[in-house]
């Protein structure tokens, strides 16, 4: 993460952890002079909108909510979403840690193996959970 973010701002809390609504560029919504609208990531959604659990990671627990960029569609849309978010700055010096998580699906052995991956710190990624899910027939 180095080529985006060069420092960071003060430690990660679970208990001080942003939770609000911004513009993008993580303007306030109050921002004088901007469009008084919102992307979807750039609003906090909590661990019971994302199914998600607590999330022990090495230099911190994480409670499973946050800003989130849902990674579907097409590989274009993915490009202009990815470079609408970079433009505006959505990880910043302010981003304690990026999940990604996924689940692909192998029809040949009829299991979807999922994935979360974790970066902490900018030069650590590491996988964090990887299951295999199988039939009942298995």
């Amino acid at each position: 993460m180095q080529p985006v973010i060069h420092e960071c701002r003060g430690s990660y809390s679970i208990l001080e952890e942003e939770t609000g609504t911004f513009l993008p560029g993580w303007l306030p919504l109050d921002t004088p002079g901007t469009p008084n609208h919102t992307w979807r990531e750039y609003q906090y959604q909590n661990g019971a909108d994302l199914d998600s659990w607590p999330f022990w990671a090495v230099h911190a627990l994480y409670n499973g909510g946050g800003y989130v960029l849902d990674l579907s569609g097409s590989k274009y849309d993915l490009q202009q979403n990815l470079a609408r978010l970079k433009a505006s700055r959505w990880i910043d010096e302010y981003t304690r840690a990026v999940f990604i998580e996924f689940t692909v699906y192998n029809a040949q052995v009829c299991r979807c193996p999922c994935a979360n991956l974790h970066q902490g710190q900018p030069t650590e990624v590491e996988p964090s959970v990887i299951m295999s899910y199988a039939s009942a027939n298995d």
